[in-house]
């Protein structure tokens, strides 16, 4: 997805649903990629779009884990890790699921 000023209304962002692939973000400036890790999570899941970010970056995954790693503090509910993998794009995991 991207914001879309149409979509909103006058001034505010809206949300625009764009197909492709998400690991290869299209547009100008800072893109964010986000996806939901459980508070168990010490590593990314198996399959799906865990895996494909994966693939894509690797080093993201590896930051992840070390982060994780550093304290079960660190996998509380709502908390984010983010990491630049690319010219202007990010990933974000988010801590959202409660395993």
């Amino acid at each position: 997805m991207s914001c879309s000023q149409s979509s909103a209304g006058e001034g505010r962002p809206g949300i625009e649903h764009v197909l492709g692939d998400a690991t290869k973000p299209r547009g100008e400036g800072p893109k964010v990629i986000v996806h939901v890790v459980t508070d168990a999570a010490l590593t990314w899941g198996g399959g799906g779009f865990a895996a494909a970010l994966r693939r894509a970056w690797p080093d993201a995954q590896e930051s992840f884990r070390k982060w994780a790693q550093k304290g079960r503090s660190n996998l509380k509910l709502g908390n984010v890790h983010f990491v630049d993998v690319d010219d202007e794009v990010f990933v974000a995991s988010i801590i959202d699921r409660k395993s």
